[in-house]
């Protein structure tokens, strides 16, 4: 008798655990998973559920590592994912450690930094969520390839490197850069010249237009395939003289 009390308490033990463990484990199922991608840097499936309405992380076992628990998820960068959750922005560590900083947004990382805004001002922390360059900025780009980043202050743009010099004076009307180009443009008294990404002006401020060309490379991965360029191979325009297809 007593080993038959035990035999049905042990079954209603394992009972309750798998049934309390099934309502814990998300529902992957292809109808319940809305969005589905591998993750570059883990390596982990970045998934969105229907059912919660939520984004989370699971290996390739569908043993989940970040929790679905998130409204937005960005992909691992670095270390950390840009998430979204109950209207704030913030970013997690692959052990689901939330960085929440005090700031009214924070963008994706770019070239190991992110932007930041607080009080209608911008700055630009670091993977630890160190502040690296103090918030000043009336608007912020991303930094990109050449190592520098388009910034606005009292109305005029220039560029900043990594280490917040001003590598290309804020005094311009405009300025622009690409993902692919080592060399920036800024607009003065209406016209564009080039700089390169050390400050050095290249060209007179002659252009009145310099369009974007798209150069795409098959042998990367969908995400980075498609690069935007000014002045690497492709077309190029010169509009200050009528003339098309021309280099800079």
């Amino acid at each position: 008798m007593k080993h038959s009390v035990t035999l049905i308490l042990w079954i209603l033990f394992v009972s309750c655990h798998f049934q309390c463990q099934n309502q814990n484990t998300p529902d992957f199922s292809a109808n319940n998973v809305s969005h589905k991608d591998v993750d570059a840097e883990t390596g982990w499936l970045r998934m969105h559920l229907r059912n919660p309405n939520k984004w989370g992380y699971i290996t390739k076992d569908s043993i989940v590592v970040i929790p679905f628990e998130y409204d937005f998820l960005n992909p691992f960068e670095n270390g950390l994912a840009y998430a979204e959750n109950n209207q704030k922005k913030f970013f997690i560590t692959k052990d689901n450690l939330k960085l929440e900083g005090d700031y009214d947004e924070v963008r994706v990382f770019s070239e190991g930094l992110a932007a930041v805004r607080k009080n209608k001002k911008w700055g630009f922390i670091d993977n630890k969520g160190n502040l690296m360059i103090p918030i000043q900025y009336d608007t912020a780009d991303y930094f990109r390839g050449s190592g520098l980043c388009e910034v606005t202050r009292n109305g005029k743009s220039g560029f900043i490197n990594k280490q917040g010099e001003e590598v290309i004076p804020i005094v311009y009307e405009d300025g622009k850069q690409e993902m692919k180009d080592q060399n920036v443009i800024v607009k003065k008294n209406g016209k564009w010249a080039v700089f390169d990404n050390a400050g050095k002006q290249l060209s007179e401020f002659k252009y009145d237009e310099l369009k974007t060309a798209y150069i795409s490379d098959f042998s990367k991965n969908i995400f980075d395939r498609d690069a935007s360029t000014f002045l690497k191979t492709g077309p190029r325009w010169e509009l200050s003289t009528g003339n098309t297809n021309s280099s800079t």
